[in-house]
């Protein structure tokens, strides 16, 4: 009822000998309390990570959270174990794996903050693929200076700016049933970051922009060349 901002449902139960039902009202202050904890949680245990020495550098080594079964046979890139089973996943149409992922973003400029794959993973279960429980897809979130406003309040942290805001930027779209959204992430995040003054000079503009950074057809080539790259360390 929070989500969808509904002030009533009803609550049904089906026996033998009929159907009960219950109003069941939304209760505002049950939430109001929820969203403090959540809040609480956020500003104690997630902002302190995203904007620690360690992940404003590089990304720290998480390979001891890597979300497939180790191999008897793996590589270290660059503090990243990539195991074998890890390359096995980055065959045509197949999901790649947080470790997979890892490795793209280490090939970013790392003047930037970047949190690990590995981060949502932990803090909310291991999963598979992704960080989206519902559809098994990569997504690209870009904290800027704006979002972050809001955060560095919340730990009394002198911020530069007083907006906040966030959009959905207009980028090309994974080919259908080609599973490459791991691969398109990591071009949209390496293309945003060469865009960056760009976007800074008139956020406005560019968030209302379509980016045609790549043809769909350019991540199925990455997709090869990292299949081709790492395999070839296991030879």
């Amino acid at each position: 009822m929070f989500v969808s901002r509904l002030t009533m449902c009803t609550f049904v139960m089906w026996t033998n000998k009929g159907i009960f039902t219950v109003e069941v009202p939304c209760d505002p202050g049950f939430m109001a309390v929820v969203c403090t904890k959540l809040e609480k949680f956020w500003t104690s245990q997630v902002l302190p990570f995203l904007i620690s020495e360690a992940s404003m550098t590089s990304l720290p080594n998480l390979s001891q959270w890597s979300t497939t079964t180790p191999s008897s046979e793996s590589v270290e890139i660059s503090g990243l174990q990539v195991y074998k089973d890890d390359v096995q996943t980055i065959q045509p149409r197949s999901m790649i794996t947080d470790t997979i992922v890892s490795f793209l973003f280490k090939q970013l400029p790392q003047i930037y903050p970047v949190v690990s794959s590995f981060f949502y993973t932990t803090l909310c279960g291991e999963q598979d693929v992704g960080p989206s429980t519902s559809s098994l897809h990569w997504l690209l979130a870009v904290l800027t200076p704006c979002f972050l406003d809001h955060l560095y309040a919340a730990q009394s942290i002198t911020s530069m700016t007083s907006q906040r805001s966030n959009y959905v930027l207009k980028v090309p779209q994974q080919l259908p049933g080609s599973n490459n959204c791991g691969f398109h992430t990591f071009m949209f995040a390496d293309h945003f970051l060469k865009d960056l003054k760009l976007y800074e000079s008139d956020p406005n503009s560019y968030v209302n922009a379509e980016h045609a950074w790549f043809d769909p057809k350019d991540a199925e080539s990455k997709r090869t060349l990292t299949k081709t790259y790492l395999e070839a360390l296991f030879q």
